[in-house]
């Protein structure tokens, strides 16, 4: 049966790793991972990795680093996983991507008082843009031929040079940009325009699960069962 299978699963995963301690990840990144009053990584996406690592049995830590240097931590080998992410080719490479632990949606946010439309095909040649470093988002506005201006580093960073229109729009995660308008009290002063469905996962090691065959297979049922 599917449970018996989940079982054995377990055992198998747990006895393979017992000796190797886990470091996976992530960033602050509200509401998908940040710290609480008392200093626990939580989030959307945090809360579904805990419950899945904590379902394995195994011995594991959630580390909180910048996005660019977790990608790059976990690609040299030092670091098993990384989250929350979207799928991209260069990930792709050194990383296989898990079952998704977060949903969102790739948005353009401008002011309300902005003439220029992300979608009028003049845009990215008038339009100056960005989203924050290291993220999949801003990739895909390179590799998408737009004007990028500015280099923050977070998403309240991202914001800020909106608010003071260092920038004619931002893009990238709907619920992080969203969360960091409305700490700011600017959700009212933006308008948003609708992007790409983009759902995020945890990016393990090729290295790691070529080391622990079945540890995804696994991972990715439970993370299933985790609200």
């Amino acid at each position: 049966t599917w449970v018996l299978g989940v079982i054995l699963l377990v055992v198998m995963v747990s006895s393979m790793m017992a000796a190797e301690k886990i470091i996976i990840l992530t960033d602050d990144r509200p509401p998908f991972e940040y710290k609480d009053a008392s200093g626990k990584i939580v989030g959307v996406a945090a809360d579904k990795v805990t419950c899945a690592m904590d379902k394995l049995k195994l011995v594991y830590e959630i580390q909180m680093v910048p996005w660019k240097r977790a990608q790059n931590t976990v690609k040299e080998g030092n670091a098993h996983g990384f989250f929350a992410a979207s799928r991209n080719t260069d990930r792709d490479k050194y990383a296989a991507i898990s079952t998704v632990v977060a949903d969102q949606y790739w948005n353009w946010y401008l002011l309300k008082g902005e003439s220029l439309d992300p979608t009028d095909p003049t845009f990215k040649s008038k339009g100056k843009v960005t989203s924050w470093f290291g993220s999949n988002s801003l990739k895909w506005l390179k590799k998408n031929g737009y004007a990028i201006s500015g280099n923050p580093k977070n998403a309240s960073q991202l914001v800020k040079m909106l608010e003071a229109k260092r920038v004619h729009a931002i893009f990238g995660s709907n619920f992080t940009i969203e969360a960091e308008l409305k700490k700011l009290g600017l959700t009212d002063k933006v308008k948003i325009i609708k992007g790409l469905h983009k759902p995020m996962g945890v990016y393990f090691s090729k290295k790691f699960l070529e080391k622990n065959p079945g540890f995804l297979e696994k991972f990715n049922k439970l993370v299933e069962g985790c609200k």
